[in-house]
C-alpha cells in the first residue's frame, strides 16, 4: 500500500488517486493495532505530504453502523478527515452501495484505483460488483478470497451454492464437485475469471493450522509495475516459494530455531527456463528478465542474486553468454545487454 501511494505520488502524471476499502470495519484490532483504514489514511497522507500536488481520495464501506461510528472517533482517523478534501464513509452493504462510490469517485479514465476487498461472508462480494472496481486500465485491486469457504458450501443448500456461483460469476459449480481438488478448482474458476478483466493476477495461498487450503491473497491489475511491486511483497512473506503461508508452518518456526537458511527453491524456475528458451540463440537478457517477471512465480533478482539461477546454469554448461560491447563480466554480473545461448 505504501508502495502505491509513493509510485503515484512521484509521478508528475498523476495527480488524483482513488483508495476504496469495501469492509473496512472499526479501524482497530482488538490488539490496539491499526486496522485497514487507518493504514490507508497514513501511508496517503504522507505521499500528499511528501508530493504537494496529489491528492488521494478515500471511500470506507461497511455495513456495521458501530464499526463505522468506531471509525470516525479514532483521533487518527479525524486529523485525516481535516487534512483530505476527499474522504468518504458509507454504511451499508457493498453491492448496494459500490455505484454510488464509483459515481462519488468521479473516476476519469486516466485515474489510477486501489480497492481493497475483505469480505465477511461468501455472499459479500460477488464477482459482478467487483468487477465494477477495475473501471479503467489504471485499476487495481487485492482481495482476500474465501475458496476454503466456498468449498465447504458450495453444495450445502441451494441458496448458499448460489453465494458461490455469484461469487464466481457463473454456474460453476458442477466443475467444481466433479474436480479432484474442489479448493483448488474454485481458485483456478476465479482467477480465470479475473483474467477476462485484467492481464495480471497473482495469488498468495494461506493455509490454516491443520496444512489445508484456506483463503487466498488474490492481486489484480493491468501493469506488471503493480504486480512485480506485489510479488517482492509476497516473496518477503515466503521467501521459500513466494506464493504461501501456512499458520502451521509458522507455529513450528515460533517454537523451534530453524537451522537452515530459507533460501528460494529454484527448481521450477530452473525446469521452465530451459524448456522455454531451449535451443534458444542471442537471447537478450532483459527478455529473459521481463518473462521471468510476467510469467513466472519469481523475480530477476532470483536470476542473479549471488547464487542466482543464471550463474547456476552457466557452471552447469546450460548456456553460453556473449557481451556485445566485449566488456568482461564479473561473477553474478548478468546486465541487459548480454546476449544467451541456450544449449
Amino acid at each position: 500500500m505504501s508502495s502505491w501511494f509513493t509510485i503515484l505520488g512521484n509521478s508528475s502524471y498523476y495527480r488524483r488517486a482513488i483508495y476504496i476499502d469495501t469492509f473496512c470495519g472499526p479501524g482497530q484490532y482488538a490488539t490496539g493495532e491499526d486496522g485497514s483504514p487507518i493504514v490507508a489514511l497514513k501511508h496517503g497522507r504522507a505521499a500528499s505530504a511528501r508530493y504537494r500536488n496529489f491528492n488521494p481520495s478515500f471511500h470506507f464501506i461497511d455495513n456495521d453502523k458501530n464499526a463505522i461510528e468506531h471509525l470516525k472517533s479514532i483521533p487518527k482517523f479525524q486529523s485525516a478527515e481535516k487534512y483530505f478534501d476527499s474522504l468518504y464513509v458509507y454504511t451499508g452493504n457493498f453491492p448496494d452501495l459500490v455505484d454510488t462510490v464509483i459515481r462519488n469517485a468521479k473516476i476519469e479514465n486516466t485515474t489510477p484505483v486501489f480497492s481493497f476487498v475483505d469480505p465477511f461472508g461468501i455472499g459479500a462480494s460477488p464477482f459482478t460488483t467487483i468487477s465494477k472496481l477495475l473501471p479503467n486500465n489504471h485499476s487495481e485491486m487485492f482481495i482476500n478470497f474465501m475458496g476454503g469457504w466456498a468449498n465447504r458450501f458450495i453444495n450445502h443448500s441451494d441458496k448458499l451454492a448460489q453465494h458461490v456461483e455469484g461469487l464466481l460469476g457463473g454456474d460453476f459449480v458442477e466443475r467444481v464437485l466433479n474436480a479432484p481438488d474442489r479448493t483448488e478448482e474454485i481458485y483456478k474458476i476465479y482467477m480465470e475469471q479475473l483474467l477476462t478483466i485484467v492481464p495480471f493476477v497473482k495469488r498468495f495461498q494461506l493455509f490454516d493450522e491443520t496444512g489445508q487450503k484456506d483463503n487466498a491473497l488474490i492481486f489484480c491489475g493491468p501493469h506488471p509495475k503493480g504486480y512485480i511491486a506485489m510479488k517482492k511483497a509476497m516473496w518477503s512473506i515466503d521467501p521459500v516459494h513466494g506464493q504461501n503461508f501456512s499458520e502451521k508452518q509458522h507455529a513450528i518456526e515460533r517454537n523451534f530455531i530453524s537451522l537452515l537458511p530459507d533460501e528460494p527453491y529454484l527448481a521450477p524456475l530452473r525446469s521452465s527456463i530451459l524448456e522455454h528458451f531451449s535451443q534458444r540463440r542471442a537471447v537478450k537478457m532483459s527478455e529473459i528478465d521481463e518473462w521471468v517477471e510476467s510469467e513466472t512465480n519469481y523475480l530477476t533478482t532470483h536470476l542473479r542474486k549471488g547464487g542466482g539461477l543464471m550463474e547456476i546454469l552457466y557452471s552447469e554448461g546450460k548456456i553460453k553468454y556473449f557481451d556485445p560491447e566485449g566488456k568482461r563480466k564479473f561473477k553474478n554480473n548478468w546486465v541487459n545487454r548480454l546476449l544467451i545461448d541456450f544449449l
